[in-house]
């Protein structure tokens, strides 16, 4: 089977997961990836060829223009869409069976399936409400709050209806829809109506593995781009409720930042007494799994997460590790069986991590069903294998739809 896929997500876990499952279907079909210069290439291990079409955005306007950034965000969509066009031009003459898109780094929804005569997986691995409440971060509130009551943001609105719409559009022009959770799946539904099958996604277990030589130490990890949306302010909120004799460090990992939002969380941490270290050049599967190793146990607080990957390479490390009770991270760690999942709420969060440091039966059975846990569950194949089945679903369908003979 020939596949083509879509790839325009930032470096993050949903873009490891995607080039972790079209790299283990390489072995057994012809992969194409295709993407725009503007987004992230593939990595460099993925053993499938890799064209980059360019498409150069605007800047947004600062204040006092910030009022005309629909118009910016408009001409980028244009942008975008011309060069999915021509993509999807080019993705048709290549004669492939089916097309893979993952969610879409700019518009959730790939917009690009509207334009392909070719067939269309989309496979749901993020939203757009997957983002912290409006204004929660006082750098993020107007400077000028008075003239959104002056002027009313009717060219805002005008976008986000337009946008809305294109979305839909293109759910509906999508032949098979697939969500890395079971939580989005029904979100998918809701939104749009639409019949989305779960298909997750897995790890390459072989490379994530408890490093014996490393030791451990009294630090807390968090892993995830330095944004509002991973909520890295409620673990420091927690850490601070910790007596300090025990009280570890944050270790936050991330590979993208906001740098206001870094200032926050720094001042945060030096106000309320929690020191901060920062891993901002961790790389690859060895990087990572020293850096869990490292840690005496992980935290994943990101706002209504599609999945969440991190408990899981977390667990693949023998690293015990706790959640929020939302979103798909209610199914990646089963409470109490090989992992913990907590209200997302400092106290609660507190008594939690305070749990895993003084109750050393608890973190070895945690850490023993959590390995196991992603060794049954969770594994790449598994996940490869289940995706494969519905590309080739796909593909079958509408070559009977057409007449064409299936190779």
């Amino acid at each position: 089977m020939r596949v083509a896929v879509y790839s325009s997500l930032p470096v993050g876990g949903a873009w490891h997961a995607t080039n972790e499952l079209f790299s283990a279907l390489s072995k057994r079909h012809e992969i194409e990836v295709f993407g725009l210069a503007q987004g992230a290439a593939i990595a460099d291990e993925a053993p499938v060829a890799y064209r980059s079409f360019p498409c150069a955005f605007r800047r947004r306007f600062d204040f006092p223009l910030s009022r005309l950034n629909w118009a910016a965000d408009y001409a980028n969509l244009k942008r975008l869409t011309a060069a999915q066009k021509e993509l999807a031009r080019e993705i048709d003459r290549g004669n492939f069976d089916v097309v893979y898109c993952p969610s879409c780094g700019i518009t959730e929804v790939p917009l690009i399936v509207s334009y392909l005569k070719t067939p269309t997986v989309y496979h749901c691995n993020s939203r757009e409400w997957n983002v912290h409440p409006r204004d929660a971060r006082r750098y993020e509130q107007s400077r000028h709050p008075y003239i959104r009551r002056l002027i009313p943001d009717v060219g805002q609105k005008w976008y986000e209806r337009s946008l809305k719409a294109r979305r839909t559009t293109a759910m509906n022009d999508v032949v098979t829809v697939l969500g890395v959770s079971q939580f989005l799946c029904e979100q998918v539904y809701l939104q749009y109506g639409r019949r989305c099958l779960l298909s997750y996604v897995g790890l390459p277990v072989d490379r994530f593995c408890r490093i014996s030589e490393v030791r451990r130490e009294n630090m807390v990890l968090s892993v995830g781009a330095l944004t509002p949306q991973k909520a890295h302010d409620l673990i420091i909120e927690s850490l601070a409720l910790i007596p300090r004799d025990l009280r570890p460090v944050l270790g936050i990992a991330f590979s993208s930042a906001i740098d206001k939002e870094r200032e926050y969380l720094s001042e945060l941490g030096q106000r309320l007494g929690v020191r901060i270290r920062w891993f901002d050049s961790v790389r690859g599967y060895d990087g990572m799994s020293e850096l869990y190793s490292r840690a005496a146990l992980v935290v994943a607080t990101g706002v209504m997460e599609g999945l969440g990957r991190a408990p899981l390479e977390a667990m693949a490390c023998e690293t015990p590790a706790i959640a929020v009770r939302e979103g798909g991270l209610r199914e990646t760690i089963r409470d109490g069986v090989d992992g913990l999942l907590v209200d997302r709420d400092p106290d609660a969060l507190a008594r939690a991590i305070e749990s895993l440091l003084t109750d050393s039966a608890l973190r070895e059975r945690l850490v023993r069903e959590g390995r196991k846990s992603v060794e049954q569950y969770w594994t790449l194949d598994r996940a490869a294998s289940v995706l494969e089945q519905h590309l080739e679903a796909t593909a079958r369908r509408a070559a009977r739809s057409t007449g064409v003979r299936q190779c």
